[in-house]
């Protein structure tokens, strides 16, 4: 495993421990939270007028692997409760 790899799982581990609970407990509040955040960072992904390297791509793309696991998780548990696809309000 390289160094970009370990630090991409690093970070997607912490985002899961940052969420925990509150995936658990309001899943659809989390998902709601970490949407504008995401767009964010996929619109900074595809400018790279900062020249960002090696580096900067690594956490930029750490950041994005760990909140879309954290979407992942809370679309799982979504699902299981029956309350998959959320409604628009």
């Amino acid at each position: 495993m390289n160094w970009d790899s370990i630090c991409k799982a690093e970070t997607v581990e912490d985002m899961l421990d940052l969420f925990g609970e509150d995936i658990e407990v309001d899943p659809a509040g989390v998902i709601n939270k970490i949407r504008l955040d995401l767009e964010t960072l996929y619109v900074r992904f595809d400018n790279n007028q900062e020249q960002r390297g090696l580096v900067g791509d690594g956490n930029l793309l750490g950041q994005i692997t760990g909140l879309e696991a954290v979407r992942a998780a809370c679309i799982k548990n979504l699902k299981e409760r029956g309350e998959w696809p959320l409604k628009r309000s």
